[in-house]
């Protein structure tokens, strides 16, 4: 089926796809400075659409990054580096 029909077909029924609006600079100011959810909640569009935006400019995702744990820290103690006291 021809694009042109299935549009015209779209409208005839009602479910015609809204045209999504330009990017601004601003908005993608924030693309990989911050995750995508956080971005589509602070400029108002779908975390599918600014991840999709995001990937056709070729900026990497940002990943949230968790909290070393005791456990992990206590590991490092031995490779820790005392201050010399000199000064």
């Amino acid at each position: 089926m021809k694009q042109h029909t299935k549009n015209r077909r779209r409208h005839k029924f009602g479910r015609v796809q809204p045209v999504p609006r330009p990017w601004k600079r601003w908005e993608e100011r924030y693309l990989g400075i911050r995750m995508d959810p956080e971005v589509a909640r602070l400029i108002g569009r779908n975390p599918a659409a600014v991840a999709k935006h995001r990937r056709r400019l070729g900026i990497p995702a940002v990943r949230r990054r968790r909290a070393w744990t005791r456990a992990e820290d206590r590991l490092l103690e031995p490779c820790r580096i005392q201050p010399s006291g000199k000064g």
